[in-house]
């Protein structure tokens, strides 16, 4: 059996599962544990025989509600979709998740979002939405600084966290200039024609770049090679010959 709090048309998109049962029975029940109180929840049931699976279309169940005003009963869900890999998550009617949100560390882009952050549009609205895109012609950033990752654009813009979520961005050693240092990159916010930079954490060994964000805007790895000091000369023990000379005379310097 699969279920999920929202219908999906490919069984692994349901984010719960029941254990498979090999017994060959033509009625069949299960105990399902940790659900929602006052929750809709979407179910599709998988029947195997050893030339045949049915599969069933989408079923209905509720859960019902706890008595208890600190329990919140809306049937809502913020939608993540992160090249091409989409995650739904519980929120309340205000957008705060009832559990933690994240999105699989093993693309360019990766997001985690605490328990309890309230997830809101820039006009106060609950998020309904999140998606990210790079983009094609990123705006130019201050001279003798290199990009060391795409730019990327989160949306909806102006989208806001409290508190703030964790965004990881990826880089290949390969892509960064010669004379980059990698403990000296950082992640960049790009807001009012400015790029801000954010305090960040560089894993070296998984080559990524990890920074709190409080709001969605354009967001990339920014990188410097290190300045290099011209060459300096100390000159000293020169011997001087003659001594004295009249102008336009030769001098001899060892």
């Amino acid at each position: 059996m699969f279920y999920d709090i929202e219908p999906h048309a490919d069984l692994v998109n349901y984010r719960y599962n029941t254990e498979e049962d090999l017994n060959l029975v033509t009625e069949h029940s299960v105990v399902l544990a940790s659900l929602n109180s006052g929750t809709r929840y979407y179910y599709r049931v998988k029947s195997t025989t050893d030339s045949l699976t049915a599969i069933s279309g989408d079923n209905i169940f509720r859960t019902l509600s706890v008595p208890s005003s600190d329990v919140s009963t809306d049937d809502y869900t913020l939608r993540i979709n992160i090249d091409g890999k989409i995650s739904s998550w519980p929120v309340s009617s205000r957008g705060q998740l009832r559990d933690y949100a994240m999105t699989p560390d093993d693309g360019l882009v990766a997001l985690y979002l605490p328990k309890g952050t309230v997830c809101q549009r820039k006009d106060g609205e609950r998020l309904y939405e999140i998606a990210v895109q790079a983009v094609k012609q990123p705006p130019e950033i201050p001279d003798g600084y290199f990009l060391i990752s795409e730019v990327y654009d989160f949306l909806p813009n102006g989208a806001t966290f409290t508190p703030p979520i964790t965004l990881t961005i990826r880089y290949d050693n390969e892509y960064m200039p010669d004379g980059t240092n990698a403990e000296d990159l950082y992640i960049a916010r790009y807001d009012s024609g400015l790029w801000i930079p954010l305090g960040s954490t560089i894993d070296i060994q998984n080559q990524t770049v990890t920074a709190d964000i409080d709001h969605f805007s354009l967001h990339a790895i920014i990188g410097k090679p290190p300045v290099i000091s011209p060459a300096s000369f100390i000159v000293s023990n020169l011997s001087i010959e003659p001594a004295a000379v009249a102008p336009g005379e030769t001098v001899l310097i060892t």
